[in-house]
């Protein structure tokens, strides 16, 4: 087998695509055949994969843009969304505060070293669930990075304990830090401790008396992709956050229609109110596309039919979920259980203002941010 090298999107019909994962094919061939920033507007990347033809990662390197979405750009990430989180902690003092310090990350941050940043396993996604690996490729395709990009930080996003252990113990031990990205959410669906949960039946009990039907994308119109576009953007960028991942319903379209990413919708009286959309790899399942009309009475709880419909298909389909980060609260009381997942950098290659800058960051987010996040369940 061949050693693993890094190949540029645009030799798209060069890269040897291993045969067992069409999806992965099929997800980059939209990039490769558009552009990523008009099917991610937000998105400002150079899209790359290392492949040793039979294990392939995606690979993106920050474009630096004030607006880059969190999922390819660090300061986005650790600076810009987290002064947006700050303000949600209370008291309001606090609060503050906080905004305070992660502005004065900023600037000491943006002095250099953090960005242009290679994100490896970047599906684009909030959550990049990862294929199996052999430590032999992880090795490789380590060392072909370092060759390839002698002068940015690389950082493998989307590790845990939980979901990939023997990655998590690899990367350390070929001298990756472990900086905190995020607390995660698994739940188990067949466990009878999550489903005969109290919360997890009332939410079964919602969707079954509210009327709507579920309609997978096989089904849908070229409107009711735009639909999906318009609910997905009214939670995740319009409530959450603008660094949110804008995906548009063109990349909806195309990739439902020739990859791996499953929409299903709840309709009512001719109308999409609420949409899911999710992939599966290696034993896991997670959500990237959660939507509803926020302007329709919060009393039909379409959060909570949502929730419970993909939890249910998980079931029947025997994968893990990996719910993503957020309201932890409600996924606690359906008996996820959390996780903290990292980015995983290595900086070794990199000046010491460099190292100095994400060690900064790490004590920063361990000391700080952990703490605080799992006080508030935020």
């Amino acid at each position: 087998m061949p050693a693993a090298s890094v190949y540029p999107l645009s030799a798209f019909q060069d890269i040897p695509w291993p045969e067992h994962d069409a999806g992965a094919k099929a997800w980059f061939r939209a990039f490769a055949e558009g552009d990523p920033h008009a099917l991610i507007p937000n998105v400002w990347a150079h899209v790359h994969l290392v492949t040793d033809g039979e294990h392939l990662l995606p690979v993106t390197v920050t474009i630096p843009h004030p607006d880059n979405a969190y999922v390819c750009s660090p300061l986005s990430h650790y600076v810009t969304y987290a002064k947006k989180e700050a303000l949600k902690v209370e008291p309001k003092s606090l609060a503050f505060a906080l905004h305070g310090v992660t502005r004065g990350l900023g600037a000491y941050l943006s002095g250099g070293g953090i960005e242009p940043a290679v994100y490896v396993n970047n599906w684009l996604l909030s959550t990049n669930l990862y294929p199996k690996l052999s430590g032999e490729f992880v090795d490789e395709a380590h060392q072909a990075l370092l060759s390839r990009f002698p002068e940015s930080p690389i950082a493998f996003r989307s590790v845990d304990a939980r979901g990939n252990p023997a990655l998590l113990e690899r990367l350390e031990g070929l001298g990756y830090t472990k900086v905190f990205s995020r607390f995660v959410w698994y739940q188990q669906p067949d466990d009878p401790g999550v489903y005969r949960k109290k919360s997890y039946r009332r939410d079964g009990q919602v969707f079954r008396r509210s009327g709507y039907r579920v309609r997978a994308h096989a089904d849908f119109t070229e409107a009711d992709f735009e639909r999906a576009e318009a609910l997905y953007e009214a939670l995740y960028i319009h409530k959450y956050s603008p660094l949110n991942p804008r995906f548009t319903a063109e990349f909806l379209r195309t990739q439902c229609r020739q990859s791996h990413l499953q929409l299903r919708g709840l309709f009512k009286d001719g109308r999409m109110d609420a949409v899911y959309g999710y992939y599966l790899r290696n034993g896991f399942g997670t959500c990237p596309i959660f939507g509803y009309d926020t302007s329709l009475d919060p009393r039909l709880g379409l959060y909570r039919c949502l929730s419970w419909l993909w939890a249910e298909e998980a079931r029947e389909l025997g994968v893990t979920i990996h719910a993503s980060s957020g309201v932890g609260a409600f996924k606690r009381h359906r008996g996820a259980v959390p996780e903290v997942e990292f980015n995983m950098v290595y900086t070794r290659h990199l000046p010491r203002a460099a190292q100095r800058r994400w060690q900064a960051l790490q004590v920063l987010a361990d000391r700080v941010a952990v703490p605080l996040i799992r006080k508030q369940e935020l």
